[in-house]
């Protein structure tokens, strides 16, 4: 999303990276991460829509939230409610904060997983969770 406008990318923070034991294993600090970021989006858009009472699809802001929202629920749905087993080190995970500006011209913020290969160099898998 954010190679859109290039120019627009500001990098907030990039995390030190940890071991991973699976693409879908999380440790409870993971969790807690996405946890809670989740909760702040839902928290934005019930504040912005009055509880859904004043829900505007044309209000593009709060419908690129919903929409990136509901992409990463579906994503993680399964590796946050169950108990994903440890797996062996399979490699890396890492995440970046940064904001953007989607290819609608809206500004967003983000926080993005990479998994990557156990020498660091490949990434295998990355997913994007939006922040409020």
């Amino acid at each position: 999303m954010a190679a859109d406008y290039p120019d627009k990318l500001i990098i907030e923070e990039v995390a030190q990276p940890d071991s991973a034991f699976g693409l879908y294993y999380l440790s409870p600090e993971d969790k807690r991460i996405m946890m809670n970021a989740m909760r702040q989006v839902s928290d934005t858009i019930m504040k912005r829509t009055h509880n859904m009472e004043r829900f505007d699809p044309r209000d593009n802001e709060v419908m690129s939230l919903i929409d990136r929202q509901m992409r990463v629920n579906a994503e993680w749905r399964s590796a946050l409610f169950s108990n994903i087993p440890k797996a062996d080190f399979s490699g890396w995970k890492l995440h970046i904060t940064y904001r953007g500006v989607t290819h609608q011209g809206q500004p967003f913020h983000a926080l993005r997983w990479y998994f990557l290969d156990k020498e660091g160099r490949t990434v295998i898998k990355t997913i994007e969770q939006p922040l409020p």
